[in-house]
C-alpha cells in the first residue's frame, strides 16, 4: 500500500508525464520506516537516475512540505523547534533564547495546549506554513552540543 502510494507522490512531485519518464522506471518498494537518505539512493539507483538527478531538489522539497502538513503540528501554530524532545541539551539551548523569542515560543506551546484540550485547531490561514518555519533553536542547539562535546573530550584527557 505504501509503495502505492508513494509511487504515486513521486510521479506527481517530479512532474512526469507518460511520454518522458515510463511511470514503471518510478515504481519503489520502501518500507515506511525509509530514511530520506534510503529513498535518494532508491531513486539513483533507477533507471532515470539522470533525470532524478536534475529534479531531485524539487522532489525532495516537495516532499518535505507533504510531509510537514502530514505532521499536524503546524495546524496548532507551532514550529519544528517547538516540538523537539527537550533533553539536556535542548533545555539548555532554550534557556539560551533571547527573551523575545523565548515568550513568542511559549506563547506558541500555551495555545497549542489550549487548542489540543479543547480538540480545536487554528484556522488554515493561521497554520505554520513550511516555508514561514524558522529554526531558531538549531544555532543555539548547535553550540550546546558542541560545548558538551568539548566538555566530554577534556574530561576524558585530564
Amino acid at each position: 500500500m505504501f509503495a502505492v502510494n508513494c509511487h504515486t507522490l513521486l510521479i506527481r512531485l517530479c512532474e512526469c508525464d507518460s511520454d518522458s519518464v515510463p511511470t514503471n522506471y518510478i515504481l519503489l518498494h520502501i518500507s515506511i520506516s525509509s530514511s530520506v537518505e534510503d529513498l535518494y539512493k532508491s531513486l539513483n539507483s533507477c533507471e532515470m537516475s539522470g533525470y532524478i538527478a536534475r529534479k531531485g531538489p524539487l522532489v525532495f522539497s516537495n516532499l518535505g512540505k507533504w510531509a510537514y502538513n502530514l505532521s499536524g503540528f503546524n495546524q496548532y501554530g507551532l514550529h519544528r523547534d517547538d516540538c523537539l524532545y527537550e533533553n539536556e541539551d535542548v533545555k539548555e539551548a532554550v534557556r539560551r533564547l533571547p527573551r523575545k523569542v523565548y515568550d513568542e515560543r511559549n506563547y506558541r506551546i500555551m495555545r497549542a495546549l489550549h487548542l489540543s484540550m479543547t480538540k480545536t485547531v487554528l484556522p488554515k490561514e493561521q497554520w505554520t506554513k513550511y516555508e514561514d518555519d524558522v529554526k531558531y533553536l538549531e544555532p543555539y542547539l548547535k553550540e550546546v552540543v558542541k560545548e558538551r562535546e568539548e566538555r566530554e573530550e577534556w574530561n576524558k584527557d585530564h
